[in-house]
């Protein structure tokens, strides 16, 4: 995904604190950043095989948060 698609993604993340972010996960070798030049330069992140292996509990996670704290997400 493009930077801007991640950003638009997440509600309300400030860029400054998404790129922080991305390098950590970058640093953790969850994503990798790799630049693509089309007819400008832009960067696109991808999960690694690691970044992979922990989307099934991150989707566990996201269903319990779902299940026990459904009202604070939508007024969030």
């Amino acid at each position: 995904m493009r930077f801007n698609e991640i950003q638009r993604s997440i509600s309300g993340i400030n860029p400054t604190t998404l790129a922080d972010r991305l390098k950590k996960l970058e640093k953790e070798q969850i994503v990798i950043r790799k630049e693509e030049t089309l007819d400008k330069i832009s960067v696109v992140y991808e999960l690694t095989k690691k970044g992979r292996g922990i989307l099934p509990i991150i989707n566990e996670i996201a269903k319990f948060a779902e299940k026990y704290y459904k009202s604070e997400l939508k007024s969030g």
